[in-house]
Order: structure tokens, then C-alpha cells, then sequence
């Protein structure tokens, strides 16, 4: 898999969860001109952090690639409960915005300022690696420390156990006292100290649901109970893609990225996810080309056009109403502008050379050059156009084909598929 959805356990299929900002501090600054060298996110200096009602600051963001500027000072400040949709054409600069936040591409410019305990959860596009071990095994993986101590409990009990058996009875060891049968009692109870010290942070950390809300989440992406211990390697892209997602829901990051998670799931799971995200406690960034995902999840919109971000508060058919009220304003605006700029120049035109008007003349030249002309650009987008030649006409049967077999491990898709085009 993409270093984006890689983490630090090593396994291949799972998203990323970054704590944002690194240790130490809480904004990451870019470079503010050509003079500064350009140094990885982790290098750049910190400074402080937001408070909790901010959670993400991103100020000036600027990048490019070769001559294509994707990102020219965007801005973007996102804050607890914010579900935002991320849209843009295609190319806009969108995954390059959210893998600039998780630090794995360097900005241009700019600053990311984050709360000092944020944790970011990303989910990439694509997965590219898989893993080699069972489904709910990858789900469970960033939660190591507490299998760790489920498994100490367990060996505790059993330590403990032969502990209490091993006692001489009386409690007297066979040796006069001085025997190993002695030391039994002591040993159980640090036994039994250490034990209720890890069954408290266990109970602490949710150790009893861990699995349970595990598997009730490959439920709602679409798996058997079957499918909890079946290898990954045997998954298809779309249904290990299920896998990551279902490993970062049960993180549960302060703010969740994801990049299109619509594209894998059937309608069954995406009403699922609709509901699971609709009360997700923390912050969503998410880019979808799904209007009706959008207007369902989203309280705002942000739009990343021409490098710059504007944002929305609303669904999606409220951002395109507003952006098309806001583009008309601003059209009227620019032609107001156009016809005032129009009449200051043929002022200066008609008496430029007439002294009687010299001082009026010199006011419209100054008025002109204090003027910070508006730009509107068109709501409308270049398009492709297609033409297709008239081809051939071809025979009666296009294709064939005759006891065609399919089959994931024992999951067999179809057999003896018979099929005429």
C-alpha cells in the first residue's frame, strides 16, 4: 500500500492515523518566499497551538507542481463538529490538500496549524499493498497495546492459579518454611496487584467491547462473520478497501479524512456509513463526487477553485445556489467597476490637455491607479468532445462466453457463466 495508507505496526492494509502536530508544538510553518530553503513538514519550526475551538488551521497553503500551481494561499479553518465536503474539478488539487495536512508532501507555502493533542485519521483513495494476516485481525491492529494486555490478563490468571495450587497445605512449605512453597503467597499477590492494575486500564480503555464494535463494523461494510478470519490476501481492492476503512472507524481520530470512501461500497454499506458518520463524534474532511453522500453529510462545502478554497456553510444544492448568487454578484460588481473605470478615462481622454481641468484629470489618474480591478472569472468549465466514427458493422455475435468460473477462495462469484453478446 501507498505510504498514505501505511502505518508503524508495518501492516499493509490500513489507513493512516497521524497525531497532528508532531511533539513539541502545534504549527508548521512554510516558507514565505523563494529565499527559504524548502524542508520537510517534520523539520519546519512550531509554534504553539490553537485552541480547542479550532482544531485545524490551515493559513496560505500554497503548492505546485513544475509550472501548475494547485494551490495558490488557501486558507481553510476547520473546527469540533465541522463536516465538510471537499469538492473541485478534477486535477484541482484536492488529495494533494488532504496529504499535505497528514505531512506526507511538503507545502510551498504556508502554515498548518493544528490543537496540540489532534489526532488525523486519513483514508487514501487506493490501496496498494495488502497484508498477511486475517480480516479482523487488521481491524484490531491499532489497538495492540490493549490485545497485549487482554492476552496479560489471561496469563495472569493462569499464573496465579498454579500459584494458589502450589501452596503446602496450611500454608507451610514441605521445607521447613524456607522452600519455594513459601514464596507462593507473595507471588500471587504482586500477581494479583499486577493484574488488577491492567484489568483497571482495560476497563478504562473499552478492552470488552474492543471486538465486538470490530465485528459490528465489518457488518456494516458488508462481511460475513465467515469473512472476519479470512485472510486479506484473498479480498479483492474494493473489499480490502472496506478493511481499512473499518480499522480507522474504530480509531476513531478527532478528524477523519477520507479520500472518495463511497467508491467501494454497495448501497447496503453506504447507508450504513451515512448513518455511522452522521454521528461520529469528531470533525470530517471528505471528498466525494456523490451529491446525494454530500447533502446528506456534510454541514459545509469547501470549494478548491483556481488553488484558492472558498467555503460554505449548508449542503451541496445550498453551495450551488450560493456560489451561483455569489458569481452574479460579482459579475455585476466587475461591470459597475468596468463602466465607472470606462467614464474615468474618457474624463482624462476629453481634458487632459485643457489646463482649467488639470486638477480633475490628475484625480482620475490617481483614482485608476488605486483601483484594484475585480475579477470574475466564468462559472463555466472547458469540456471534452468526443467523436466517434461510424464503425463497421460487425457480426451477429460480438462475444462468447461458455462455463466461465469465478471464485474468491471458497467465495465462488459464478460457475459454468454461459454469456452471448
Amino acid at each position: 500500500m501507498a505510504a498514505a495508507a501505511r502505518s508503524s505496526d508495518g501492516t499493509g492494509c490500513n489507513p493512516k492515523v497521524v497525531a497532528r502536530p508532531p511533539p513539541g508544538g502545534g504549527r508548521i510553518a512554510g516558507p514565505r518566499g523563494p529565499e527559504r530553503e524548502r524542508r520537510p513538514v517534520a523539520e519546519r519550526p512550531l509554534r504553539g497551538w490553537y485552541p480547542t475551538r479550532l482544531m485545524l488551521h490551515l493559513t496560505d497553503i500554497s503548492k505546485s507542481f513544475g509550472t501548475q500551481t494547485v494551490l495558490d494561499e488557501a486558507s481553510l479553518h476547520i473546527k469540533p463538529g465541522m463536516r465538510i465536503g471537499l469538492v473541485g474539478a478534477n486535477g484541482a488539487g484536492k488529495t494533494t490538500l488532504l496529504r499535505l495536512i497528514v505531512g506526507e508532501m511538503s507545502m510551498d507555502g504556508g502554515e498548518i496549524s493544528a490543537r496540540k493533542d489532534l489526532k488525523i485519521g486519513f483514508l487514501p483513495q487506493e490501496i496498494e499493498e495488502i497484508a498477511d494476516h486475517a480480516v479482523i485481525e487488521e481491524v484490531l491492529a491499532s489497538h495492540l497495546e490493549i490485545l497485549d494486555a487482554e492476552r496479560r490478563i489471561q496469563e495472569l490468571g493462569d499464573l496465579i492459579g498454579r500459584a494458589y495450587a502450589d501452596r503446602p497445605a496450611g500454608g507451610a512449605s514441605a521445607t521447613g518454611g524456607t522452600g519455594k512453597g513459601s514464596e507462593a503467597p507473595h507471588d500471587a499477590d504482586a500477581l494479583l496487584h499486577e493484574m488488577g492494575t491492567l484489568q483497571t486500564a482495560f476497563e478504562s480503555a473499552h478492552g470488552y467491547e474492543l471486538e465486538a464494535r470490530a465485528q459490528t463494523i465489518l457488518r456494516g461494510m458488508g462481511f460475513k462473520d465467515t469473512d472476519f478470519h479470512r485472510p486479506i490476501a484473498e479480498l479483492s481492492g474494493g473489499w480490502r478497501m472496506r478493511v481499512a476503512l473499518a480499522r480507522l472507524l474504530l480509531e476513531q481520530p478527532d478528524l477523519l479524512l477520507m479520500d472518495e470512501p463511497t467508491n467501494h461500497l454497495d448501497l447496503e454499506s453506504l447507508i450504513w456509513l451515512e448513518e455511522f458518520l452522521l454521528n461520529w463524534p469528531g470533525a470530517l474532511l471528505v471528498i466525494s463526487h456523490d451529491r446525494y453522500f454530500l447533502n446528506r453529510m456534510v454541514t459545509h462545502i469547501a470549494d478548491l477553485d483556481r488553488g484558492v478554497i472558498d467555503l460554505y456553510a449548508g449542503d451541496y444544492d445550498h453551495y450551488e445556489e450560493e456560489k451561483r448568487q455569489r458569481y452574479e454578484a460579482l459579475v455585476n460588481a466587475a461591470k459597475n467597476q468596468q463602466r465607472e473605470i470606462e467614464a474615468a478615462e474618457s474624463f482624462i481622454r476629453r481634458f487632459r490637455a485643457k489646463n482649467t481641468k488639470a486638477k480633475q484629470v490628475q484625480q482620475k489618474l490617481r483614482q485608476l491607479q488605486r483601483t484594484e480591478r475585480i475579477d470574475a472569472p466564468t462559472l463555466d468549465r472547458k469540456t471534452i468532445k468526443f467523436r466517434f466514427p461510424q464503425p463497421p458493422r460487425t457480426g451477429r455475435v460480438v462475444a462468447e462466453v461458455r462455463h466461465a468460473r469465478k471464485a474468491y477462495g471458497d467465495n465462488v462469484v459464478y460457475k459454468r457463466l454461459d454469456l452471448v453478446i
